[in-house]
């Protein structure tokens, strides 16, 4: 058998996604900085599946954006 690509952890602007293998499958685990920036707190951890890294940061920022009504 051969050896089974993780992707690296990616930051951005306070979300952290690591990958890790289980199973021989492929996890995610979602976390997000606090604003002080002292507690990592777990949002999600799935597998990864046919689901596009990138795709889950573009979730993640929809979820956590600040909508301001003026």
């Amino acid at each position: 058998m051969g050896n089974i690509h993780t992707p690296k952890t990616i930051y951005d602007n306070g979300l952290v996604i690591t990958f890790y293998v289980k199973n021989k499958q492929v996890h995610y685990k979602l976390s997000k900085w606090n604003d002080a920036g002292s507690n990592l707190s777990l949002i999600k951890s799935k597998k990864l599946g046919d689901k596009n890294p990138d795709d889950i940061i573009k979730e993640a920022q929809q979820t956590f954006t600040n909508v301001g009504v003026n």
